[in-house]
This record gives C-alpha cells, sequence and structure tokens, in this order.
C-alpha cells in the first residue's frame, strides 16, 4: 500500500516538472526573441556610428599632424631667438635661408673683429665664404646646424 501511495506522489511530482518546464520554454524562447531583436538593434546603431567613428579617428589623426608640426615651429622659433641673440650689434644680416635643418646666413661685418665676435658666439658653424672689402667691411656666411 505504501508503494503505491509513494508512486502516486513520485508520478504526480513527474509530471509538474514536466509542466513547469513546458512552460518556461515559451518564457526562455520569448526571451531569446528579444534578446536577439535587441542585438539586433544595437548593431544597426553601431552601423550607422561607423562613419561618424572614421571621420572622429580621421579629424584625431590629423590634429596628432597638426600638433607635430606646431610642436616643430616652436622648436624653430626659439631656434631662432636663440639665433638672433648671438648675433652681435654691428653685424649685418643680409640673407638667411632654411634647409635641410641647416641655416644659411650671410652677413656683413664692420670688421673681422665684429665677424670673429659673431663665430664664436655660435659655436659650431662652418664658414662657406668671406670677402673683405674696406668700403663695406667683411662679407661672409655661414651655415649653422639645427638640432629641430
Amino acid at each position: 500500500m505504501w508503494a503505491v501511495t509513494t508512486g502516486r506522489y513520485i508520478v504526480i511530482l513527474t509530471e509538474l516538472v514536466v509542466i513547469i518546464a513546458f512552460f518556461s520554454r515559451f518564457k526562455l524562447d520569448s526571451d531569446l526573441s528579444n534578446l536577439n531583436e535587441e542585438i539586433t538593434g544595437k548593431k544597426q546603431v553601431l552601423d550607422a556610428q561607423i562613419n561618424i567613428e572614421n571621420k572622429f579617428l580621421s579629424v584625431q589623426s590629423r590634429l596628432n599632424k597638426a600638433d607635430i608640426y606646431l610642436g616643430q615651429q616652436m622648436k624653430f622659433g626659439e631656434m631662432m631667438g636663440s639665433l638672433v641673440q648671438k648675433i652681435p650689434a654691428q653685424v649685418k644680416l643680409t640673407s638667411m635661408d632654411v634647409k635641410d635643418g641647416k641655416v644659411l646666413l650671410a652677413a656683413e661685418a664692420p670688421n673681422e673683429t665684429a665677424m670673429g665676435e659673431m663665430l664664436k658666439r655660435m659655436g659650431k658653424v662652418t664658414l662657406t665664404s668671406v670677402a673683405a672689402n674696406t668700403k663695406d667691411g667683411v662679407k661672409f656666411s655661414v651655415t649653422y646646424a639645427t638640432r629641430l
């Protein structure tokens, strides 16, 4: 007798588990469908934003290049400021050219002493030409290697 009663309870419990599994399947299918729709919607939003992202990255790259360029300009300005301070007052610059990280200067000095003072102050320079004239003084040109 107790076996029949226990058997009945086991059958009823098994049927309850099957019914719960059957109904939970509908809920789980609904949740899966909602998640798939949500993923699809978010993917569409991301796909729509990809052009904006590419433009943003392009602008950011150009800004980085501009920052590097402006930094070099600032270094060049500082270098020119220190170069001008090294030129004595009596020396007159006639031309200046910047090529390949070198500054080519042409100058006139009233005498050799002023020219020597400028060369001494500038340090590492290459004297490319010298012409002495009693009327104009000394005309000379130098190449100054910069470190930009």
